[in-house]
């Protein structure tokens, strides 16, 4: 989503058991989320980190027209 200013990623688990978390980063700005989520695969976290960021992504393609 680089056109956009915005990009996520995952993180994996510090240790096996754990859940996973995910980053986004908009305009410089990252956001961590590795606590309070049950995320038990990396698609989970990859889900949750989309979902997070779907309505800035989706007002930014407006902007753009």
């Amino acid at each position: 989503m680089g056109d956009y200013n915005m990009s996520f990623g995952t993180l994996p688990p510090y240790s096996e058991g754990e859940s996973w978390g995910y980053y986004y980063c908009i305009d410089g700005e990252k956001h961590t989320v590795d606590s309070g989520v049950i995320l038990k695969t990396k698609a989970q976290a990859q889900l949750a980190a989309v979902y997070d960021t779907r309505y800035k992504l989706e007002n930014r393609i407006k902007e753009s027209f």
